[in-house]
């Protein structure tokens, strides 16, 4: 099984010192929930607008996203994985490639609703609360969230993303289960990290419930991975992936080719 972690930013990242600690921890915790003939590739992008809180830096981003996405698939992975709990680009991703695409946020949200009646999200940023409830609504999870505020943020200063992996007890922990305790005082059953560097830190930690309750803190990078080797699985030996049918349908080679030809994202030997 081959699968491959595609990040949504370059190796180092303007404003995020030591962005290599991040990077470090966030494989050590992906290789340690992998079964034994897994293997998972880490890609970064060529380039970035590292600022997915804006529609239109998002909007940016997609598009060197895809192209990565697009030329890893030849490599002959199993499944690919947006590193991103936005889930940017997406829906485009399993529009272009054939393998399945995983996105942390729909793989986080989609498992706690086998956990559990109802479920809420701890985001980092305020700014990102409506990127999460517009997801919501794309993947029809509305009726599984609780009610109230079933959205809050943690306000998890990207700057410290490295540090939280060396000391996730002072800067991870706090700031995120002051309001996953709101979320449980407010009825969920499941908290799901908002973040996929964010889970990874708190279950490198081994904080997986909330204090005070039987509430699972559900990391959905870890819900991704391990769906992606589900899915990459089922594409392995009964030849199930993404379905082409009408809104995942695929350009004709060509085409599809010969656009990306124009606009400059072919190899030099295409």
């Amino acid at each position: 099984m081959k699968i491959l972690w595609q990040n949504i930013s370059t190796k180092e990242i303007p404003g995020v010192p030591d962005a290599a600690a991040m990077w470090s921890g966030l494989r050590r915790h992906i290789k340690g929930l992998l079964f034994q003939d897994t293997e998972v590739d880490f890609a970064h992008i060529k380039k970035a607008s590292y600022f997915v809180a804006s529609k239109y830096m998002e909007l940016l981003n997609n598009v060197y996203i895809l192209d990565e996405l697009i030329r890893n698939e030849e490599k002959g992975y199993d499944a690919a994985i947006i590193g991103c709990f936005n889930d940017p680009g997406l829906w485009e991703a399993r529009e272009s490639l054939s393998i399945p695409v995983i996105g942390v946020g729909e793989a986080g949200m989609m498992t706690a609703c086998l956990m559990g009646r109802n479920f809420g999200v701890v985001t980092v940023r305020k700014k990102l609360i409506p990127f999460v409830e517009e997801n919501v609504r794309r993947y029809g999870l509305e009726s599984r969230l609780i009610h109230g505020t079933p959205i809050r943020s943690c306000e998890l200063d990207e700057k410290l993303y490295p540090q939280m992996f060396i000391e996730p007890e002072k800067i991870a922990i706090p700031p995120f289960e002051e309001q996953a305790k709101k979320l449980v005082e407010d009825g969920a059953e499941v908290v799901v990290v908002g973040c996929a560097s964010l889970g990874p830190a708190l279950s490198l930690a081994d904080y997986r419930v909330v204090p005070g309750s039987r509430v699972p803190v559900l990391n959905a990078t870890a819900a991704a991975v391990k769906l992606a080797e589900a899915l990459g699985h089922l594409r392995q030996t009964l030849g199930l992936s993404t379905s082409k049918a009408l809104k995942y349908q695929r350009l004709p080679g060509p085409i599809l080719n010969g656009i990306r030809h124009s606009l400059g994202f072919t190899k030099e030997e295409e």
